[in-house]
């Protein structure tokens, strides 16, 4: 049963008199936590010439009709993640125009994802400075 949902039964019990007893039974349906796990995060280094990220993720749960993920392409500051219904993930580094310096050797981009069950996790992706600080 997904959350909300009711059914109703009713069973009737013979007695020694022959009367007989009725129990009735309501079952009410709770949404049951997703299982997610996976590769939800992946590394670019720009040193090798990486302008792209790739993983997976899996998601179990035990309610119907909830197990996978919702397709998405997501724009990110930097480049865009497209998640598949299967569960694999790509990003593409689309923007260089990264703000890099001393202090700063690393950006990651967080994406909030679904799944078919309505719960919800993060992809990240890291693009790291290759050591060469440019200006």
């Amino acid at each position: 049963l997904r959350s909300g949902e009711t059914v109703n039964d009713e069973i009737i019990i013979p007695t020694i008199d022959g009367s007989g007893a009725t129990i009735n039974i309501e079952v009410i349906g709770s949404d049951d936590e997703s299982v997610i796990y996976g590769q939800l995060s992946d590394t670019i280094i720009l040193q090798f010439e990486d302008s792209s990220a790739q993983g997976f993720v899996t998601v179990e749960d035990i309610d119907t009709g909830e197990s996978g993920v919702i397709e998405a392409n997501v724009d990110g500051l930097y480049g865009t993640l497209s998640l598949q219904a299967d569960g694999e993930w790509f990003y593409e580094l689309l923007n260089y125009d990264l703000p890099f310096d001393e202090a700063t050797t690393q950006i990651t981009e967080s994406f909030e994802m679904q799944t078919l069950g309505g719960d919800y996790f993060y992809i990240d992706v890291t693009i790291q400075q290759d050591g060469f600080i440019i200006g």
